[in-house]
C-alpha cells in the first residue's frame, strides 16, 4: 500500500479474513495466474438470531457459519501493466456476492492504478432489506526524485438503496460516512435512502533506504449526509485525517 490508509473499497466492500482450502495456478509462464479458496470468510460477523432493521448482517440461521468461494485471476500484459478480476460469493448464514475489476500501469516515474467493485448482500441494508453497492477507486503516483513519490487517490461508494449498506459496513455503527443519510441534527432523512461516500487522499512516500519508507498522508472523507461527528459531538458531512508513518521491511 503506497499510502498510509487503504482505499474505501478495501475498507468497506470486501472480506478481510479467509479460512479454507484453496490452490494457486500459473499459466503461460508468468503471463496468467489464478487462485481460488473454498471456506469461511469473516466468521466474526456470522451472527446468530434474526436480522432487524439496522443490524448487520445475519439472515437468521442460528449457529451456522457462512460457506463461500473466493477467486482471483490476473493477466500480466507486459512488464508495465496488469489486469485482475476477483470474486467472493457466500451463502448459509450470510448470502453475499462481491466482484471487483482492477488494473495498473507503472513505467518510469509514473504509476496508475484503478479498481471497480460491485456487490450485494441479503438483508444487510440499514432498513433490513438487501444491500447493493458500487465503488470506484483511482490512484496516480509520480516520482519527483528516485526516492520521493507524490501520490493522489480518489474513491467513491454509491450506497443509496434500502438505507445503505455494504459487505464490510456495520449498519449499527456510525462515523464512517455510510448508512442512512442524516440531516444536521443526526436524524434520518429517509429510512430507505443511504448516504454515498467519497474520499480524496494526498500523500508522499519517501524511500529512506532499501528497507525503510517514510509516508505522509492527508485524507478528506465526504458524505452526502451529515454522517460524521466532529470533536464536539456535532454532525458533519466531512472528516479529515492527517498521518505519518515509517515502514520497515525485512
Amino acid at each position: 500500500n503506497q499510502l498510509i490508509t487503504h482505499n474505501a473499497l478495501f475498507d468497506l466492500t470486501g472480506s478481510t479474513t479467509y479460512s479454507g482450502l484453496g490452490m494457486a495456478h500459473n499459466f503461460g509462464g508468468t503471463t496468467y495466474a489464478f487462485k481460488w479458496l473454498v471456506g469461511n470468510f469473516d466468521s466474526s460477523v456470522d451472527q446468530t438470531g434474526s436480522n432487524t432493521a439496522g443490524t448487520y448482517p445475519a439472515t437468521g440461521n442460528s449457529g451456522t457459519k457462512s460457506v463461500g468461494l473466493a477467486y482471483r485471476g490476473d493477466w500480466f500484459i507486459n512488464e508495465y501493466a496488469y489486469v485482475g478480476f476477483s470474486g467472493l460469493h457466500g451463502s448459509v448464514n450470510r448470502n453475499f456476492s462481491v466482484m471487483a475489476l482492477d488494473g495498473g500501469y507503472t513505467r518510469g516515474d509514473w504509476a496508475f492504478n484503478g479498481q471497480l467493485s460491485f456487490g450485494s448482500q441479503r438483508n444487510a441494508a440499514s432498513n433490513g432489506d438487501d444491500a447493493t453497492w458500487t465503488g470506484i477507486s483511482a490512484l496516480i503516483g509520480y516520482k519527483l526524485t528516485p526516492r520521493l513519490q507524490l501520490l493522489a487517490r480518489a474513491d467513491m461508494i454509491e450506497n443509496r438503496k434500502n438505507g445503505g449498506g455494504t459487505y464490510a459496513y456495520n449498519a449499527g455503527s456510525s462515523d464512517i460516512g455510510l448508512g442512512v443519510e442524516l440531516d444536521e441534527t443526526g436524524t434520518a432523512i429517509d429510512p430507505n435512502q443511504g448516504a454515498n461516500l467519497t474520499r480524496l487522499s494526498l500523500g508522499t512516500n519517501y524511500q529512506i533506504n532499501a528497507n525503510t519508507q517514510w509516508k505522509l498522508e492527508y485524507r478528506l472523507d465526504q458524505s452526502t449526509g451529515y454522517n460524521f461527528t466532529d470533536a464536539d459531538g456535532g454532525f458533519t458531512k466531512t472528516k479529515k485525517f492527517i498521518g505519518t508513518s515509517v515502514v520497515l521491511s525485512f
